[in-house]
């Protein structure tokens, strides 16, 4: 572990903001940290002022330089934006492969920034009757998940 259990948030903020300071070199993009979660199994959620900069801090280079400073491992997980799609036709292939790369190309979307879309009811548990349901779309950036809504 890290930090020991009950180290002050203050604390581990200011140990991460020192790593990320020494990770730094000329092709670091602005920003610094904008919050720090504890979890209850003793990891840690960074928040970046940023997206650039996690990109930056995601890329081999730069993460081995994080993760020297850090003196532990460092893994990135990319923030969803949860949209609840209603009233999709049941009938509608939402599971096939090539589904949000064709509704990306019909709607001017980026390449990749529908991550995912599942059923929250699987048409196999609706009734007979039911024709439409509801779906839950994981949107990878803010600015789509808004020209969506």
């Amino acid at each position: 572990m890290l930090f020991p259990l009950n180290t002050s948030n203050f604390t581990i903020v200011s140990k991460h903001k020192e790593t990320l300071a020494k990770a730094r070199d000329d092709t670091t993009p602005p920003g610094t940290i904008k919050s720090v979660r504890t979890l209850h199994n003793g990891g840690i959620v960074v928040g970046l002022e940023m997206e650039s900069l996690a990109v930056w801090l995601s890329s081999p280079n730069s993460k081995a330089a994080l993760e020297s400073n850090m003196e532990s491992t460092v893994s990135f997980h990319k923030c969803f934006y949860q949209i609840v799609l209603e009233f999709l036709p049941i009938g509608m292939q939402i599971e096939h492969d090539d589904f949000l790369q064709q509704i990306e190309q019909e709607n001017y979307l980026q390449p990749s920034s529908l991550a995912a879309i599942r059923w929250i009811k699987p048409p196999a548990r609706c009734t007979a009757e039911q024709r439409k349901a509801f779906a839950l779309l994981q949107v990878t950036d803010v600015q789509t998940a808004n020209d969506i809504l």
